[in-house]
């Protein structure tokens, strides 16, 4: 399923509203598949390597990323397709926790941001840098609201993470 959204924000250094082109997928096969442009059963010998988010690398065998992508229950990845910004993503609405799939869009959206990185690493922390705020900000929303943030849902009865008693 795919839907577009006008976004208030640049993703370059000028005041033009930038339309970013979601892409939802239905199964985790599906975005793995396209992520990589190989059909899922011939990735079981691949590698996985990348950034940690604080500066580290890390190497994981695909069966070790698909897991650690099931514990997270969302997983996207961000590309520029004929001039368009698109996101595309899959998620497990049942098990995702919602500070997570926010993390992951705006971890997107970072991407889509000028300018890029000179190394892959530093990509990743930039991209990492806007989810961090992401979250932040709903979290201190969640608090100020009074509303109890959980997995399972929301309460507005108090408030989140201890910060008020």
């Amino acid at each position: 399923m795919a839907f577009r959204y006008k976004c208030d924000q640049n993703t370059d250094m000028n005041t033009k509203k930038v339309e970013i082109y979601f892409y939802r997928y239905d199964t985790l096969k599906e975005i793995i598949e396209e992520h990589y442009q190989t059909p899922f059963n011939e990735l079981s010998d691949f590698q996985v390597c990348g950034g940690d988010g604080r500066g580290g690398e890390y190497n994981l065998t695909f069966e070790e990323m698909i897991e650690n992508i099931k514990l997270m229950a969302c997983f996207g990845f961000a590309c520029k397709q004929d001039g368009k910004n698109e996101i595309h993503f899959w998620v497990d609405i049942d098990n995702v926790d919602p500070i997570d799939f926010i993390g992951l869009i705006a971890h997107e959206k970072g991407h889509l941001l000028r300018p890029w990185k000179k190394t892959s690493i530093d990509e990743e922390l930039k991209a990492d840098r806007y989810a961090d705020t992401a979250t932040l900000a709903f979290k201190v929303a969640c608090d100020v609201l009074g509303i109890i943030y959980s997995k399972e849902g929301y309460d507005i009865t108090g408030c989140v993470d201890g910060m008020q008693e």
